[in-house]
């Protein structure tokens, strides 16, 4: 009699299926040129234009930033209340824009993680307050 061979558990129980992601069903009220008021972060209660549903499921927003200082942003649909404002945006070509955009780079991600970076900042004279 050898070795038992082992069976990983996923495969003896038909109950047990591996995760598939479905995609975010877009609420009825965000169509493509919607204003709505973010409900958090730093754009906390700015006003903003919907763009389009990216493919994480996540809502693609832009202020637009010369207007309100609100950037090109990725939020959740449920941190927006969508108002009734609707704006042309047909002609703005979003097709190009995915969450590939927001990704940080590798160079971008061993910067921030490298001790040098942390503790390598610039040094600031200290004051001597009495």
């Amino acid at each position: 009699a050898g070795p038992v061979p082992i069976v990983p558990l996923v495969a003896i129980d038909p109950a047990v299926r591996p995760h598939v992601q479905k995609p975010t069903k877009l609420r009825p009220s965000l169509v493509a040129g919607t204003v709505c008021i973010l409900l958090s972060g730093p754009y906390k209660g700015k006003k903003v234009v919907f763009l389009k549903q990216l493919d994480s499921g996540l809502l693609l927003i832009t202020g637009p930033f010369l207007v309100n200082g609100v950037p090109l942003r990725r939020v959740n649909q449920t941190q927006v209340i969508a108002t009734s404002t609707r704006l042309d945006v047909k002609k703005l070509d979003v097709g190009e824009v995915s969450d590939k955009l927001f990704k940080k780079s590798k160079e971008q991600l061993a910067k921030a993680k490298s001790e040098k970076s942390f503790f390598g900042g610039k040094k600031t004279a200290k004051k001597n307050h009495k």
